[in-house]
């Protein structure tokens, strides 16, 4: 049972590359609003909410890279192993990670995608 609460948290990673990248987004905006709360209050800032560090957040490739390799593909192999079905979920996540690839190479800083929505407190 924990192991599906912890796939389900971290599931945005097998969503279509697109929906995935919105997930980034928003999470990107959280982090960094938790950031400049902590830099308000003088506490140390979190490992990846400093938006004044160059390439830090989640919407940078090798952040992304990351997390897929030692958090997010580990799990969800297991959990096809234990349910076979799955399978999609892993190849989405693969295709998601072949992504970030790319942009871990890349000069541009962060992802932002072009869409109507618009992330407010998160």
């Amino acid at each position: 049972m924990k192991m599906a609460l912890k796939c389900a948290d971290i599931g945005h990673i097998t969503l279509p590359p697109d929906v995935h990248l919105l997930w980034v987004q928003s999470l990107q905006a959280e982090f960094y609003k938790q950031g400049d709360l902590e830099r308000k209050n003088k506490a140390p800032i979190s490992f990846l909410c400093d938006k004044k560090k160059p390439r830090n957040g989640p919407a940078y490739g090798e952040n992304q890279l990351g997390f897929i390799d030692v958090i997010c593909e580990p799990m969800y192999e297991a959990w096809v192993k234990m349910f076979p079905s799955c399978e999609e979920l892993l190849k989405s996540l693969q295709e998601n990670r072949r992504y970030w690839e790319g942009e871990s190479t890349s000069n541009r800083e962060g992802v932002f995608i072009h869409t109507n929505v618009v992330v407010t407190d998160v």
